[in-house]
Protein backbone atom coordinates (compact mmCIF):
# COMPACT_ATOMS: atom_id res chain seq x y z
CA UNK A 1 0.00 0.00 0.00
CA UNK A 2 2.70 2.34 0.93
CA UNK A 3 4.89 1.81 -2.49
CA UNK A 4 1.34 2.75 -4.30
CA UNK A 5 0.61 5.66 -2.25
CA UNK A 6 4.04 7.10 -2.66
CA UNK A 7 3.92 6.17 -6.37
CA UNK A 8 0.77 8.43 -7.01
CA UNK A 9 1.79 11.56 -4.52
CA UNK A 10 4.93 10.88 -7.27
CA UNK A 11 2.96 10.80 -9.87
CA UNK A 12 0.45 13.72 -8.78
CA UNK A 13 3.54 16.05 -8.13
CA UNK A 14 5.62 15.26 -11.76
CA UNK A 15 2.44 16.30 -13.26
CA UNK A 16 1.37 19.51 -11.45
CA UNK A 17 5.20 20.59 -11.98
CA UNK A 18 4.68 19.87 -15.52
CA UNK A 19 1.62 21.67 -15.74
CA UNK A 20 3.61 24.80 -13.97
CA UNK A 21 6.04 24.49 -16.44
CA UNK A 22 3.95 24.39 -19.38
CA UNK A 23 1.95 27.49 -17.84
CA UNK A 24 5.44 29.56 -17.45
CA UNK A 25 6.48 28.42 -20.93
CA UNK A 26 3.61 29.77 -22.36
CA UNK A 27 3.67 32.78 -20.26
CA UNK A 28 7.09 33.95 -21.28
CA UNK A 29 6.55 33.77 -24.78
CA UNK A 30 3.10 35.70 -24.60
CA UNK A 31 5.09 38.23 -22.99
CA UNK A 32 7.99 37.93 -25.47
CA UNK A 33 4.87 38.22 -28.18
CA UNK A 34 3.77 41.50 -26.75
CA UNK A 35 7.48 43.12 -26.64
CA UNK A 36 7.81 41.94 -30.57
CA UNK A 37 4.44 43.18 -31.19
CA UNK A 38 5.34 46.47 -29.28
CA UNK A 39 8.91 46.61 -31.82
CA UNK A 40 6.48 45.98 -34.70
CA UNK A 41 4.60 48.94 -33.79
CA UNK A 42 7.13 50.94 -32.55
CA UNK A 43 9.15 50.79 -36.85
CA UNK A 44 5.04 51.47 -37.75
CA UNK A 45 6.49 54.49 -40.27
CA UNK A 46 9.69 52.38 -41.33
CA UNK A 47 7.45 49.77 -42.19
CA UNK A 48 5.21 52.62 -43.93
CA UNK A 49 7.93 53.80 -45.88
CA UNK A 50 9.08 50.92 -47.32
CA UNK A 51 6.05 49.48 -47.85
CA UNK A 52 5.45 52.68 -49.93
CA UNK A 53 8.80 51.55 -51.82
CA UNK A 54 7.44 48.15 -52.42
CA UNK A 55 4.57 49.18 -54.00
CA UNK A 56 6.25 50.59 -56.72
CA UNK A 57 7.00 46.43 -57.36
CA UNK A 58 3.97 44.99 -57.69
CA UNK A 59 4.86 41.76 -56.20
CA UNK A 60 7.06 43.09 -53.76
CA UNK A 61 4.05 44.92 -52.70
CA UNK A 62 1.72 41.56 -52.73
CA UNK A 63 4.45 39.64 -50.56
CA UNK A 64 4.39 42.49 -48.10
CA UNK A 65 0.95 42.41 -47.75
CA UNK A 66 0.86 38.72 -47.40
CA UNK A 67 3.28 38.49 -45.12
CA UNK A 68 1.30 41.35 -42.44
CA UNK A 69 -1.41 39.58 -43.02
CA UNK A 70 0.16 36.44 -42.37
CA UNK A 71 1.92 37.96 -39.12
CA UNK A 72 -1.21 39.57 -37.59
CA UNK A 73 -3.21 35.94 -38.59
CA UNK A 74 -0.52 33.96 -36.63
CA UNK A 75 -0.24 36.61 -33.31
CA UNK A 76 -4.32 36.21 -32.99
CA UNK A 77 -4.03 32.45 -32.88
CA UNK A 78 -0.89 32.10 -31.04
CA UNK A 79 -2.47 34.63 -28.26
CA UNK A 80 -5.92 32.51 -28.56
CA UNK A 81 -4.26 28.96 -27.65
CA UNK A 82 -1.34 31.09 -25.30
CA UNK A 83 -4.23 32.19 -22.92
CA UNK A 84 -6.41 29.14 -23.79
CA UNK A 85 -3.31 27.07 -22.56
CA UNK A 86 -2.85 29.13 -19.05
CA UNK A 87 -6.67 28.64 -18.27
CA UNK A 88 -7.08 27.04 -15.02
CA UNK A 89 -9.01 23.33 -16.17
CA UNK A 90 -10.64 20.78 -14.02
CA UNK A 91 -9.96 17.03 -15.16
CA UNK A 92 -13.42 14.84 -15.26
CA UNK A 93 -13.87 12.10 -13.61
CA UNK A 94 -16.55 9.72 -11.84
CA UNK A 95 -15.30 10.10 -8.44
CA UNK A 96 -15.72 13.71 -6.92
CA UNK A 97 -12.25 15.15 -6.05
CA UNK A 98 -11.48 15.57 -1.97
CA UNK A 99 -9.23 17.81 -2.52
CA UNK A 100 -11.13 20.28 -5.13
CA UNK A 101 -14.32 21.48 -4.17
CA UNK A 102 -16.84 24.28 -3.58
CA UNK A 103 -16.36 25.68 0.38
CA UNK A 104 -19.61 27.18 -0.57
CA UNK A 105 -21.42 24.02 -0.46
CA UNK A 106 -19.47 21.99 1.92
CA UNK A 107 -18.22 23.06 5.60
CA UNK A 108 -14.94 22.81 7.15
CA UNK A 109 -16.43 20.26 9.63
CA UNK A 110 -18.05 18.39 7.38
CA UNK A 111 -15.45 18.15 5.01
CA UNK A 112 -13.11 16.89 8.30
CA UNK A 113 -15.60 14.26 9.09
CA UNK A 114 -15.94 12.90 5.48
CA UNK A 115 -12.23 12.89 5.40
CA UNK A 116 -12.22 11.07 8.96
CA UNK A 117 -14.76 8.20 7.39
CA UNK A 118 -12.20 7.71 4.43
CA UNK A 119 -10.49 4.36 4.61
CA UNK A 120 -6.79 3.85 3.23
CA UNK A 121 -8.13 2.25 0.17
CA UNK A 122 -10.75 4.95 -0.21
CA UNK A 123 -7.59 7.68 -0.18
CA UNK A 124 -5.79 5.43 -2.83
CA UNK A 125 -8.67 5.79 -4.91
CA UNK A 126 -9.13 9.66 -4.38
CA UNK A 127 -5.28 9.80 -5.41
CA UNK A 128 -5.80 7.57 -8.47
CA UNK A 129 -8.69 9.57 -9.63
CA UNK A 130 -6.67 12.54 -8.98
CA UNK A 131 -3.92 11.29 -11.33
CA UNK A 132 -6.23 10.56 -14.19
CA UNK A 133 -7.62 14.35 -13.73
CA UNK A 134 -4.32 15.19 -13.70
CA UNK A 135 -3.04 13.66 -17.04
CA UNK A 136 -6.02 14.98 -18.57
CA UNK A 137 -5.47 18.25 -17.92
CA UNK A 138 -1.69 17.48 -18.85
CA UNK A 139 -2.65 15.86 -22.21
CA UNK A 140 -4.61 18.54 -22.99
CA UNK A 141 -1.84 21.79 -22.27
CA UNK A 142 0.43 19.75 -24.25
CA UNK A 143 -2.11 19.81 -27.51
CA UNK A 144 -2.38 23.36 -26.92
CA UNK A 145 0.66 24.61 -25.98
CA UNK A 146 2.51 22.77 -28.84
CA UNK A 147 0.23 24.70 -31.51
CA UNK A 148 0.95 28.26 -29.52
CA UNK A 149 4.92 27.58 -29.27
CA UNK A 150 4.73 26.94 -33.22
CA UNK A 151 2.55 29.34 -34.11
CA UNK A 152 4.96 31.86 -32.02
CA UNK A 153 7.72 30.73 -34.11
CA UNK A 154 5.76 31.22 -37.57
CA UNK A 155 5.18 34.51 -36.21
CA UNK A 156 8.98 35.27 -35.37
CA UNK A 157 9.96 33.96 -39.04
CA UNK A 158 6.64 36.32 -40.46
CA UNK A 159 8.36 39.28 -38.28
CA UNK A 160 12.14 38.99 -39.03
CA UNK A 161 11.18 38.28 -42.95
CA UNK A 162 8.83 41.80 -42.61
CA UNK A 163 11.90 43.16 -41.08
CA UNK A 164 14.08 42.17 -43.35
CA UNK A 165 12.19 43.72 -46.38
CA UNK A 166 12.62 46.92 -44.51
CA UNK A 167 16.23 46.44 -44.01
CA UNK A 168 16.72 46.23 -47.86
CA UNK A 169 14.21 49.22 -48.21
CA UNK A 170 16.72 51.15 -46.44
CA UNK A 171 19.84 49.54 -48.18
CA UNK A 172 18.37 50.68 -51.33
CA UNK A 173 16.91 53.47 -50.51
Amino acid sequence: MDDKKNILLVTISDLSGNLKLLDTKVSILIAAAGVIFGALISCRGNIFKAYNYFSMIPYLKYIFLILTICYIVSIVIFISYGLSTIMPRIGKSRKNSIWFFDTDIVSEEKYKEKISNYSTQDLLECLESEVYKLNQINRNKIKRSRIAIKTFKVSCYIFMSVMIMVGIFYICV
